[in-house]
């Protein structure tokens, strides 16, 4: 284990998780008024931040316009 106290794991992924769940609802609300293309970049952002693409993914490889 990392050392932590399983009480303050517990905090931690409470914070995590609303912070999350505050970056979904932005990019839920800033959806509202953009192409859908764009959003679907953003949208590849965010979960970009959290998780690594899969190696042998194209989309991960191909150039990314400008948003």
């Amino acid at each position: 284990m990392d050392g932590q106290h399983p009480a303050h794991r517990l905090v931690r992924a409470s914070q995590v998780t609303n912070q999350l769940c505050g970056e979904i609802e932005k990019l839920y609300r800033d959806g509202i008024d953009r192409p859908k293309l764009v959003h679907w970049f953003k949208a590849y952002e965010l979960v970009s931040t959290y998780l690594a693409p899969h190696p042998g993914s194209v989309w991960a490889k191909a150039p990314k316009p400008s948003t």
